[in-house]
């Protein structure tokens, strides 16, 4: 019911819409009822998300794709075919040749918004307005790993001595809390602005994106400090000698999938962002990168690319992927606002098979 209620506020026809043919079938493939109908792409992509495609095959002219689905004796067939701009949207994975299947987290971790590379064969994550953090391996086993004095709804990793950082970002008590060492105290430390996600330096500064709009610095010594006015923002990350911060867009309901071809750059010292021009794949929420590899989120096309180390590029089909963290050989992928943690186990393996 909730993909009928989905998919009834965004049929339509448009130049980035498939043909879908719809089939419900009875248990023994009797047909009951067809229907035609055109709809975007993108509210496939919980179906399709796994499918692999290598970045450098150019998507077929026109693609053809029957999606199966069974529930209580009653079979649904969806009949696709893409042409045109919309073999540029999600619909390119129609031609995909592999997949990986993703292991939802849910009932073994709670919702949570971002994940960052802990160790070699580990991510670590955040409980959404918990006061828990978790370790996630790359074979998809749970280990609890700090416990903080407040509400949290993130943590990465912080100083070489085994150090975090989480923080908070509710409206009314703001703060970030920094663990120096594996097993030193908490430290609590209220905030003038309201964090998203921070990028930390190698002297333990941190510089933070801001849902609220604006670009921050924080350090344990001198406190916080705003650096620039900036769009509200989620992605942050150090590029071309400074910080990329791409933006968000937002409405009175919340979050707004919108794609966007701009994003913010800024050189420390500047104290102003500039625009930033962006690919066909629009904004970029999140990067992880660990033993060569990269993983790059791209929410609004329902994406995350992956470059080898060698520099091979691959499409991974996802539903608005919004944070991402290797662990170990696997991908761990936050889908949605809400924090719902899907693992792609070993996907590293499988693209080193990929011949």
């Amino acid at each position: 019911s909730g993909v009928n209620r989905q998919l009834a506020g965004d049929v339509l026809d448009g130049a980035d819409s498939l043909t879908c043919r719809v089939r419900l079938a009875g248990p023994r493939d009797e047909a009951v009822t067809t229907a035609t109908t055109r709809l975007r792409p993108r509210y496939l992509m919980r179906s399709l998300t796994g499918l692999l495609r290598e970045s450098s095959a150019p998507p077929a002219g026109s693609m053809e794709a029957s999606l199966m689905i069974q529930s209580g004796g009653v079979r649904w067939r969806l009949d696709l075919h893409a042409s045109g701009s919309a073999r540029e949207s999600g619909a390119r994975f129609l031609d995909a040749s592999r997949a990986v299947a993703p292991r939802l987290m849910a009932g073994v971790l709670p919702p949570c918004p971002f994940a960052s590379t802990l160790n070699e064969r580990e991510a670590v994550l955040g409980g959404l307005f918990t006061r828990e953090s978790y370790a996630l391996d790359e074979d998809g086993h749970v280990r609890p790993l700090t416990t903080w004095p407040r509400p949290i709804i993130g943590e990465v990793p912080w100083g070489i001595r085994g150090g975090a950082l989480a923080w908070n970002n509710r409206a009314d008590a703001p703060c970030v809390m920094l663990r120096r060492d594996a097993i030193g105290d908490a430290e609590v430390h209220a905030l003038p602005f309201r964090p998203t996600y921070p990028i930390v330096e190698p002297d333990g500064s941190t510089l933070w994106s801001c849902y609220f709009g604006g670009l921050w610095s924080w350090t344990p010594q001198r406190g916080a400090r705003l650096e620039a006015d900036a769009p509200r923002s989620i992605g942050i990350r150090f590029e071309r000698g400074g910080v990329r911060l791409d933006p968000v867009a937002k409405n009175d309901t919340g979050t707004v999938r919108m794609l966007q071809r701009e994003a913010w750059h800024w050189r420390r010292g500047s104290g102003r962002v500039d625009p930033l021009p962006l690919g066909p794949e629009g904004v970029s929420w999140s990067i992880s990168e660990h033993g060569g590899w990269i993983a790059e989120a791209h929410p609004h096309a329902d994406l995350v690319r992956i470059t080898t180390p060698t520099g091979r590029q691959f499409e991974l089909a996802c539903f608005f992927p919004f944070s991402v963290a290797w662990a170990g050989s696997s991908l761990v992928v936050v889908s949605t606002t809400t924090g719902v943690v899907l693992l792609f186990p070993h996907l590293r393996r499988v693209l080193d098979a990929w011949d």
